[in-house]
């Protein structure tokens, strides 16, 4: 319950009877996930040397 709790004042969470990801939660996981392809490619480029 912490974390969601935590999530909801950093917005990216909204809780209306039910969980939903707001646009800022959206925005979040698109930059990670940017950056978490961009660390894969990363190692596999360092791991291939």
């Amino acid at each position: 319950m912490r974390y969601l709790e935590e999530m909801e004042k950093r917005e990216i969470i909204a809780k209306n009877g039910s969980i939903g990801v707001t646009d800022k939660g959206k925005k979040f996981h698109n930059d990670y996930s940017k950056i978490n392809d961009l660390i894969s490619e990363i190692s596999k480029t360092i791991t291939e040397e």
